[in-house]
């Protein structure tokens, strides 16, 4: 409730309140998308899955001959309940089956070919309702549909409709319903059509024809009048994906607005274009950071080194990237296979968000140890020190830690605070947390009052950042000094935030030292004495 104008005029009290305890929250730091093909799921748009579970059932098991992007997927949804999925699925079809009046009777027709669109049916004059599945791809073509009238329906027109997949003899959904738009005595709606659509898990969509003939008279025979059953066919995944399908996926995220998430994964995709295309996004949205990974046969510390600097030849905060491959048991193929390390990094980016805070780096023995079985290399200490030198991020082998990440290094080339990844994150953070709250601050007067409010959110977000050991020191500027009369006349606030961002520490120098005989027992007398 707004504060009370006084444009009441009897006498009387007038309550009212304004709030003034906006402050920033921090965002979130752990939603991560991931590019690439799938044997079934929606095509072409970012998909919110919350775990591995939902991930299986929504884009089916994985497929080491089709894409790594299931294993990185399934890996980071291990550690984090948030993860964009985007299917790329060029000139896949929708397969389905058809029904008509046949002589009276309800009948299957096949189709004579798949459907880009569910919104390209077309129906004839005898059609009475496709039946598509919900998403392209070959897995349509496993798809059987039974469909016969309900004699518990006293009206006569509603039918049931059962889904079955595979060879199982149980259906795997089912449906009562009828072809008209109506509800029951509980406003349960019965149209079969509005129940599928509905259910947002169901394997099919039902499009019903709403101009058949028989609906037009009154007390008609009902259109399912028969036992109809049909094979699904013409279902089609399309063609083989490339480089550039996967970038016309990545292409999707561009925008901040539509979809909000922060860690782009690469899910094994290692052409350059691919790679270059995703930090030009996570550097274009300022809130996103790409993990990519190293290409399977540019490993080997020499090839790795020529990747880096001369094929992806990348500068930028933006990004790191990690290798080798991984060694992992596959418990539905029941076998071990690599995979890329990118969907496990980003797992850790998560773990790290959650058990200690962004601002921490994202690797070591406490924060970046990994559940795998093995690396596809072995990087010794020579290894390790020339990936030092050249941004490359290592996963090495530790007796008595296991499989830990032993770098976190952006491919920043120029050495600054930000060619760390926790210090890039850090500012992902405080620049998109203080922008958000900053937002309604937005033709608000311009005047002091507004200055010292966003200082005060700013000072309110920092202070315990500095004091969860993410910060040296800050300073928040918001006043005449950098806001002259012109700037103000311009319709501008300068809010200046500096920050010095604490460095993680990745080498510790041990050293051991021999003082002479006694010295150290003669010192201890000492401060004893005293």
């Amino acid at each position: 409730m707004p504060i009370n104008s006084g444009n009441s005029t009897s006498a009387g009290v007038y309550v009212g309140e304004r709030d003034n305890s906006i402050r920033a929250t921090a965002i979130s730091t752990s939603v991560g998308a991931i590019v690439g093909p799938s044997h079934r799921g929606p095509v072409g748009v970012p998909t919110l899955v919350v775990d591995e579970d939902e991930f299986i059932s929504m884009f089916g098991d994985s497929d080491e001959a089709l894409t790594y992007m299931h294993y990185c997927a399934r890996a980071f949804l291990q550690e984090s309940s948030r993860l964009y999925v985007l299917r790329t699925a060029e000139n896949a079809k929708f397969g389905g089956i058809k029904v008509s009046t046949v002589d009276s009777f309800s009948q299957v027709q096949n189709l004579a070919a798949g459907f880009d669109d569910p919104q390209d049916v077309i129906f004839g004059l005898q059609d009475i309702l496709y039946v598509l599945a919900s998403n392209p791809g070959n897995w349509n073509n496993d798809l059987r549909v039974l469909l016969y009238p309900d004699t518990d329906d006293v009206s006569e027109e509603g039918f049931v409709l059962n889904v079955f997949e595979g060879v199982s003899q149980i259906p795997v959904e089912v449906y009562r319903g009828t072809l008209h738009e109506k509800v029951d005595g509980y406003g349960r709606q019965l149209a079969i059509e509005t129940q599928v659509s509905e259910n947002t898990r169901s394997r099919i969509q039902v499009m019903v024809n709403h101009d058949h003939p028989l609906r037009m008279v009154k007390d008609s025979t009902a259109l399912i009048n028969s036992v109809t059953v049909g094979e699904v066919t013409m279902g089609s995944s399309g063609d083989a994906v490339n480089q550039s399908h996967i970038i016309n996926g990545w292409n999707e995220f561009e925008d901040k607005e539509q979809v909000a998430i922060n860690i782009l994964i690469n899910g094994g995709y290692t052409d350059p274009s691919v790679q270059l295309r995703m930090i030009e996004i996570a550097e274009d949205r300022d809130d996103c950071f790409a993990i990519l990974d190293l290409p399977s046969d540019k490993q080997l510390t020499q090839d790795a080194v020529n990747y880096r600097r001369n094929v992806l030849n990348a500068n930028s905060s933006y990004a790191a990237i990690y290798g080798p491959d991984l060694l992992v048991r596959d418990t539905r193929e029941a076998r071990n296979l690599f995979v890329p390390p990118s969907g496990h990094i980003a797992g850790v980016f998560a773990r790290t968000d959650r058990v200690s805070a962004t601002w921490f780096a994202p690797a070591g023995v406490n924060r970046g140890q990994l559940n795998v079985n093995g690396v596809r290399h072995v990087y010794k200490q020579g290894h390790r020190d020339v990936f030092a030198e050249n941004q490359i991020n290592p996963i090495r082998f530790m007796s008595g830690q296991g499989i830990v990440v032993w770098g976190a290094d952006t491919l920043q080339s120029i050495a600054s605070a930000l060619s760390n990844v926790n210090v890039r994150r850090l500012l992902i953070l405080l620049k998109n947390s203080i922008a958000d709250v900053a937002l309604s601050g937005v033709y608000e007067p311009n005047d002091s009052f507004l200055r010292i409010s966003l200082r005060a959110i700013a000072e309110d977000l920092l202070s315990p950042i500095m004091r969860g050991r993410g910060l040296y020191g800050f300073k928040v500027i918001c006043d005449e000094r950098n806001n002259t009369p012109e700037t103000m006349a311009n319709g501008d606030v300068i809010l200046d935030v500096y920050v010095d961002p604490v460095i993680p520490a990745k080498r510790i120098h041990l050293n051991a030292i021999i003082p002479k005989t006694g010295q150290i027992k003669f010192a201890q007398e000492l401060m004893g004495a005293a």
